[in-house]
Order: structure tokens, then sequence, then C-alpha cells
């Protein structure tokens, strides 16, 4: 179970870093890239959608076993390959994904606050 946590985790991570790639690579076209994708910005994003779709499949699976093999018919006995049940899995996985989220919203937000207010502080200054 932990190592599925901690591999959950990891692609949940991936599920902000790869979309903000593409982002980066749309909104700042001018950036030197040092790495090259055939057939350019359309193969990047070919290419980013295709690993997005993997990553929102292996988050899936991750965080809840067994549910695609029930949907495509394959049996799964998820306390023989798993060692507990379901609802002890579930339990575990999803609330250290929810922990972690927490103490992830804990250090953003207080920063988001600061930089805000910095920000409206500059605008109330008179310009020099």
């Amino acid at each position: 179970m932990v190592l599925t946590v901690a591999i959950t985790t990891l692609l949940l991570s991936y599920l902000a870093v790869v979309p903000s790639l593409l982002a980066l690579r749309l909104r700042h076209r001018e950036v030197p890239r040092p790495y090259r994708v055939p057939f350019g910005t359309l193969g990047f994003t070919v290419a980013t959608l295709l690993v997005y779709a993997w990553i929102v499949l292996g988050s899936w699976v991750a965080l809840f076993p067994g549910t695609l093999e029930q949907l495509f018919g394959i049996p799964y006995d998820f306390r023989a390959v798993r060692g507990v049940s379901r609802l002890t899995f579930e339990a575990f996985t999803l609330g250290t994904v929810v922990l972690l989220l927490m103490i992830a919203a804990a250090g953003y937000l207080p920063q988001r606050m600061r930089t805000r207010s910095e920000g409206d502080e500059r605008q109330a200054r008179p310009a020099r």
C-alpha cells in the first residue's frame, strides 16, 4: 500500500506539471528550447495529450484498483491481490492524498495571499 501511495502521489503531481509544460510552450514560443519534438508545436501538443492520458489512466488505476477490470468484466479479487479490503485500501490511499493536498494548500494559500497583497501595494504607490 505504501508503494501504491508513493506512485499515486508522483502521478498526481504530473497532472499539474504536464499541462504546465504545454502552456509554457504555447505562451512563450519565442524562448529557445534545448530539445526538439518532431512536427514542432503540433507534435509537442499531441505528445503531451498522449502522456497526459496515460497519467490520468495510471492515477485512476492507482487510486481505484480493480475498477477497470470490473468495467471490462475481468475477474479481480481485491483482497487476494492487495492483501486488505477495498475499504481499508481506499481509506489509506485517499486519506493520504487528501492530507497531502491539505499540506500543499496550507503552503500555497498564505504565499498566494502575500503575493497578492504585495501586488496591491505596488499598484497603490504613485508612479515616479
